[in-house]
């Protein structure tokens, strides 16, 4: 009787510490929820300024090209009206020289006197046009120098928008089994169940959307590696994946989870869980199994 006593007051005590670690572990997971919402809800801000300072940059280089563009056309057509000039005055020069051999009349100095009025006419036209030119390639050069700021600046805030508009997966849980039994077991583990939150994007496309995930060892190697590829866009190469999933994404929270079945041997150590949505790295986990 006092032995079925000990096994009783033993029996409360293995629920009384499981129930208080199921409560601690329930306050963790609450404020460890509310930290990444207020994350998400911040990052969904920050998305939303850099989209309107990538549009306003988008207006000013397109305005900027414009103008550049019209620079061109102008001092393309002052460089025909300066050689057009030259001509002229070319023309009008051996003119001059021809009449300054010819013996004097008052007719020859009258269309001498044109003639040297004419070249003053032509001289300062001329020097104006040259003092345009100079100005407008001035202009010019200003101007590649402000598209070629703007050209930088467009790429970086492309490749914010990039950043903001991909996909996160968040709360991410790693449990494995023995069939249907939780088990933190290497040997007896041959299933690995994943499960995890795609948040709200109001910037990301809406539709269909490609998960792949990836399982590493501890040696580094793919778990249940099936030979299949897929394009790795965050490392640039293609690359083996442990199991992949498709599904339909609307802009708002959505919860997912997928099984592995392990059909291999696993070890003891540490493995880590990676999850990709159309080839970008969405979020990683790692997991320890004994």
């Amino acid at each position: 009787m006092e032995i079925k006593n000990k096994k009783t007051q033993i029996i409360m005590s293995i629920s009384i510490a499981l129930f208080t670690i199921a409560f601690i572990g329930n306050i963790f997971f609450f404020k460890t929820n509310e930290t990444l919402l207020k994350g998400h809800n911040s990052a969904v801000l920050h998305a939303d300024s850099i989209l309107a300072v990538k549009l306003n940059t988008d207006k000013k280089l397109d305005a900027l090209t414009e103008n550049y563009s019209t620079c061109n056309q102008k001092n393309n057509k002052l460089d025909t009206l300066l050689n057009e000039l030259k001509k002229e005055l070319n023309i009008e020069k051996t003119e001059l020289i021809r009449l300054r051999n010819l013996n004097g009349s008052d007719k020859l100095k009258k269309q001498l006197k044109e003639a040297q009025n004419q070249n003053i006419i032509y001289s300062q036209k001329i020097n104006t046009l040259l003092k345009e030119t100079s100005e407008l390639e001035n202009k010019i050069s200003e101007l590649n120098a402000v598209i070629s700021s703007l050209k930088t600046d467009h790429f970086n805030l492309k490749s914010k928008f990039e950043k903001a508009i991909s996909l996160k997966a968040f709360d991410i849980v790693v449990t494995t089994y023995k069939n249907a039994t939780i088990t933190k077991k290497a040997k007896r583990t041959n299933k690995i169940g994943i499960n995890f939150t795609i948040p709200e994007n109001d910037l990301a496309e809406t539709g269909s959307k490609e998960i792949n995930i990836l399982i590493y060892n501890p040696k580094g190697q793919i778990v249940s590696a099936k030979g299949s590829k897929f394009q790795n866009k965050t490392l640039q190469k293609e690359q083996v994946y442990t199991i992949n999933k498709s599904i339909t994404y609307n802009n708002k929270d959505t919860k997912e989870s997928v099984d592995i079945e392990c059909s291999c041997r696993l070890d003891k150590g540490t493995y880590n869980a990676e999850i990709y949505i159309d080839g970008k790295l969405a979020g990683k986990k790692d997991f320890i199994l004994k």
